[in-house]
């Protein structure tokens, strides 16, 4: 599995040997977010993975400090062109130590080669960290192209540079 490393922490593209792990993850931040609406189908998506989440546009990205799982990501589509972020965390004993901001950039260099050209994603007003995470890293309000999931929810996007063509 490609994989990222800086000062013990390893950022990966989970197989799917890490699907447990990923569904521990997920639940912890089903349980940090105070919005149930944002989880109607979640038992399904639990259960299903990786489902939406599988290449080639498709991923879960997992943070390890050694072995010990201490985040995680996914990307799945929504078209040829456009595809979702969705369930960023860390937990909370790791936050403000990057690694939100190193599983971003794997999604995002993720993405780019997956020849995808918007990357969208919903936050909530209270996640503050994460919102100014995502606009160092370029996202930008938008309007919904549905309805919110969760009263006050903010659609983000960000536009990436369509893949380079040969000849």
């Amino acid at each position: 599995m490609p994989s990222e490393h800086d000062s013990g922490i390893v950022i990966e593209m989970a197989g799917s040997s890490r699907m447990g792990i990923m569904r521990e993850l997920f639940r912890e931040y089903e349980r940090s977010v105070d919005a149930p609406v944002c989880f109607e189908d979640f038992e399904r998506e639990l259960e299903g993975l990786p489902g939406e989440y599988t290449r080639p546009v498709g991923a879960l990205f997992l943070a390890l400090d050694n072995t010990m799982p201490v985040g995680c990501v996914g990307i799945r589509p929504q078209d040829n062109l456009t595809a979702e972020v969705k369930r960023l965390f860390v937990r909370e004993s790791c936050r403000r130590s990057g690694i939100g901001a190193r599983l971003m950039t794997a999604v995002i260099r993720h993405a780019g080669q997956a020849g995808v050209t918007e990357l969208h994603l919903e936050t909530l007003p209270s996640m503050r960290a994460a919102i100014r995470l995502y606009q160092q890293l370029g996202f930008v309000p938008a309007p919904a192209y549905h309805h919110p999931t969760a009263p006050g929810a903010q659609l983000l996007i960000k536009r990436l540079s369509p893949p380079a063509q040969d000849g």
